[in-house]
């Protein structure tokens, strides 16, 4: 119970100061960087950031685990817990987004920079993340890398556990 209230935390600290974009895969399996910026502070505002965000956090995609990642930290992101929450594998080890948190997240941008599968078998996969967040609030920025442990559940890829990635 220890390692899922630090997990959340971690998550949480994470997300008050900084912010996440999207990226592509490319033909051969490396990742580049979209120049899409998620930005949470303008959430009734119909910009391209938000537009991007939202068409991304309804679908869900958990087909890869690069996409469970991505989908997950876009809606962390964007301030919506349920979508987060529905990436979680239930006998994982990360704590439920709640909507405090979320709420707190509306005000930072965010910027995936980098996702990529490090290792992937049929049912496990660990896939490394790099987001950069602005906190506008308080002028305060950085770039946090974290590592993901996903499983299979129902058919579908869910973040089972996550840690700093100290290496990066």
């Amino acid at each position: 119970m220890d390692r899922r209230r630090y997990l959340v935390g971690a998550t949480a600290a994470i997300s008050s100061i900084a912010g996440c974009s999207q990226s592509a895969d490319n033909n051969d399996g490396q990742d580049t960087t979209e120049n899409a910026t998620l930005s949470t502070t303008a959430r009734g505002d119909s910009t391209t950031a938000q537009t991007t965000a939202e068409s991304t956090t309804v679908q869900t995609p958990t087909e890869t685990p690069k996409e469970a990642v991505r989908a997950y930290l876009t809606a962390v992101f964007a301030g919506e817990a349920q979508e987060a929450n529905a990436i979680l594998h239930p006998d994982g080890n990360v704590i439920e987004y709640s909507e405090e948190e979320a709420e707190r997240n509306e005000v930072l941008n965010a910027t995936i920079q980098s996702i990529e599968i490090t290792e992937e078998n049929e049912n496990t996969a660990t896939v490394s993340s790099v987001v950069h967040i602005e906190n506008p609030e308080n002028n305060k920025e950085s770039t946090r890398a974290r590592i993901y442990s996903l499983r299979i559940d129902d058919g579908s890829w869910k973040i089972y556990d996550s840690e700093e990635d100290e290496a990066a």
